[in-house]
């Protein structure tokens, strides 16, 4: 992810789907880094429990902002 910002901003690649998917793949990488840590017990299921429903919360409210505004 780091490699791939870099290369982004220093040859200015930019498209539609990299705007969309880069987001995307961040926050599927987050969930499933706190889910595997909830199941091996290294972090409360609660912590588990709030971080997903919020970044899904966040996904439903930039969905609904894409369709209605």
């Amino acid at each position: 992810d780091c490699f791939d910002g870099l290369l982004a901003r220093r040859f200015q690649w930019t498209s539609r789907y990299g705007a969309i998917a880069d987001p995307i793949a961040d926050k599927l990488l987050l969930m499933s880094t706190f889910i595997v840590l909830g199941f091996l017990g290294n972090l409360p299921m609660w912590l588990v429990f709030i971080v997903i429903s919020r970044d899904l919360w966040i996904l439903c409210g930039a969905i609904a902002y894409h369709f209605f505004i």
